[in-house]
């Protein structure tokens, strides 16, 4: 078969992060329109929008002039990121707010109420590898998760099992958030009397003043003991009583 259209030398990039997108169909901004002429990938794709060979122009002076395009929504400034100070302030209020009513909850019923603080640094970690997965596509952000989950199954004490998950908001409200994890998830209802909580929250600025928060609630139980090996098997129970002297 024929080979395929070469790609002009200074159109080519060096390895950079996979762009979610096939091509390019159209551009548009205020003043104009352009529709995309090239067959390259869009890694490949030049983006000089005075070269009519690859971006054709709906409104071309002289030859068709109408009044420039008006967007259909009003054209607001994106804004900033919070600020650390304020970002610091909705975790700690979240956490105390989630802690609060896990607290409660379990007094109320006298049941006891412990925190694993050193589960809780691994989660507090944890967080941080999601978010920078869940916001890009390099494989080594997702190993970083894979890591992240060995080194807290690491953190937990000997002979326990974890039960837990994280959860993600795009909103700071720590009541709705509370609400929503009292509600429905119940691992605050845990009836052993040896579990141990875990909560973590982190906050993450993205432009236009949101916020990605995180949550990770779990909990730290002891294994279910053994029993022993003369109460699981009937015959060592009948070798028991059948032991003793013999008559001679």
């Amino acid at each position: 078969g024929t080979a395929g259209p070469s790609v002009l030398e200074e159109l080519r990039l060096p390895p950079c992060e996979p762009v979610p997108y096939d091509t390019i169909e159209v551009l548009a901004n205020h003043e104009n329109v352009w529709a995309n002429l090239q067959s390259f990938p869009i890694t490949s794709l030049g983006f000089d929008l005075e070269h009519e060979d690859r971006w054709l122009p709906f409104i071309k002076p002289g030859v068709f002039e109408p009044l420039p395009p008006v967007p259909f929504y009003p054209a607001y400034r994106l804004g900033p990121k919070l600020p650390p100070t304020r970002l610091r302030a909705i975790r700690s209020q979240l956490q105390h707010a989630l802690k609060r009513e896990y607290r409660s909850w379990r007094q109320t019923r006298n049941m006891k109420m412990r925190w694993n603080t050193r589960v809780e640094s691994s989660l507090d970690h944890g967080l941080h590898a999601l978010e920078k997965a869940r916001s890009s596509s390099l494989p080594t952000d997702a190993v970083a998760v894979d890591k992240w989950k060995g080194d807290l199954m690491a953190a937990m004490p000997p002979d326990t099992k974890f039960i837990g998950r994280p959860f993600t908001f795009s909103i700071i409200d720590s009541e709705l958030i509370v609400d929503h994890i009292m509600s429905k998830h119940d691992y605050h209802k845990n009836s052993n009397k040896d579990a141990a909580f875990a909560i973590a929250v982190q906050c993450f600025a993205h432009y236009g003043a949101v916020c990605s928060t995180w949550v990770y609630v779990g909990c730290v139980t002891p294994h279910a003991k053994a029993k022993k090996k003369d109460e699981d098997d009937p015959t060592q129970k009948k070798k028991g009583r059948d032991a003793g002297p013999r008559k001679p």
